[in-house]
């Protein structure tokens, strides 16, 4: 019985280790790297070409941007910190 007692444990530790590296993990990512992935599948870009209703234009130096799943919207944060968020034919991102 007390191997088995050892071995529930043992198992209960491992999960609970676990779930502090998801939970530390979690934190880093959304905190420390902002809008930034940890393994970072986006293309980075720091210059933005934004079309507005009003029929002018202006170029944005990107300090951050986030595009949504499952929607056409974008949201672009200039290096004032000011967010822009609009349709994904109203832009272009490039390097520049």
């Amino acid at each position: 019985m007390d191997s088995d007692n050892a071995l529930a444990w043992i198992i209960c530790a491992v999960i609970a280790i676990l779930l502090f590296i998801l939970m530390v993990f979690g934190i880093f990512n959304k905190y420390i790297l902002g809008n930034k992935q940890f393994i970072d599948t986006k293309q980075s870009f720091n210059t933005a070409y934004v079309s507005f209703p009003d029929g002018s234009n202006q170029i944005i130096k990107i300090k951050a941007w986030n595009d949504y799943r499952q929607s056409d919207s974008i949201q672009i944060i200039d290096m004032n910190g000011k967010p822009y968020y609009t349709h994904l034919n109203r832009v272009i991102l490039t390097n520049e």
